[in-house]
């Protein structure tokens, strides 16, 4: 007879209360432990997820700058096309010109432009936009740069007409543009094209339209406000006249 089968029940209930009493303090520690590990994979795959998916924002702005970089270039080469189709037909010769910068202060409208003395770019050059009208002039001329200030600069300045014989100086104003000592606007209407001539050349381009007439009783002179055609600075090239 097998004699410690006897006692078998009381070491088994002993065991099982050592067992017991042993665990019990390790079973946060442990169920935390067992949490984690079943939570692991859910917070894995939700990390991939969220890692692709910024990569695939990212991919996504890359190409839509693609895109606008190509519409740009695609509006550029337009206008580059069209302002040449304007130099054949008027028989004047025309040189593009990119702005690399634009004044940092609101209270002025000027630029500085990729091409200088080098390219043949002078002092007093008139720029025009694809459809030739007056976007500015050139009033400084280094060896690769020059600086423009565009027609409704305050410190823009040049002859203009409206109609047949009128004629004024025109002067920016941030918000359009001025023709200044005009002595013969009592013909002139709100709506008549404002132009210029090009010095040395027959070469007509407009400015813009009158948008205000009015007679000032203590001045010799009338008040002319101007609308000017294009004050698209954004546009980030000028045509230059030479």
């Amino acid at each position: 007879m097998y004699l410690p089968s006897r006692f078998k029940p009381r070491y088994i209930l002993f065991a099982s209360l050592i067992v017991a009493l042993g665990f019990f303090p390790l079973k946060q520690p442990l169920k935390a432990l067992f949490l984690f590990l079943s939570d692991k994979p859910h917070f894995l795959a939700k990390s991939l997820y969220q890692q692709k998916n910024q990569n695939l924002e990212s991919e996504n702005l890359a190409l839509k700058l693609q895109i606008k970089e190509l519409e740009h270039f695609a509006h550029e080469n337009q206008s580059l096309r069209k302002a040449l189709k304007l130099a054949e037909a008027k028989g004047i010769s025309i040189q593009a010109a990119d702005i690399i910068t634009f004044s940092p202060t609101n209270w002025r409208r000027n630029a500085f432009l990729n091409k200088g003395v080098n390219d043949n770019v002078n002092i007093g050059d008139i720029a025009i936009d694809e459809n030739a009208n007056l976007l500015g002039k050139i009033v400084d001329a280094g060896n690769e740069t020059s600086q423009i200030f565009f027609a409704d600069d305050p410190e823009f300045k040049s002859t203009a007409f409206i109609g047949e014989h009128t004629f004024g100086l025109l002067s920016g104003n941030l918000t359009g543009a001025k023709l200044l000592y005009v002595e013969d606007g009592e013909n002139i209407n709100s709506g008549d094209t404002v132009w210029m001539l090009i010095p040395g050349s027959q070469l007509i381009i407009d400015v813009g339209k009158v948008r205000n007439v009015q007679k000032n009783d203590n001045s010799l002179f009338w008040d002319i406000e101007v609308s000017l055609f294009t004050r698209k600075h954004i546009s980030k090239r000028v045509f230059l006249i030479q």
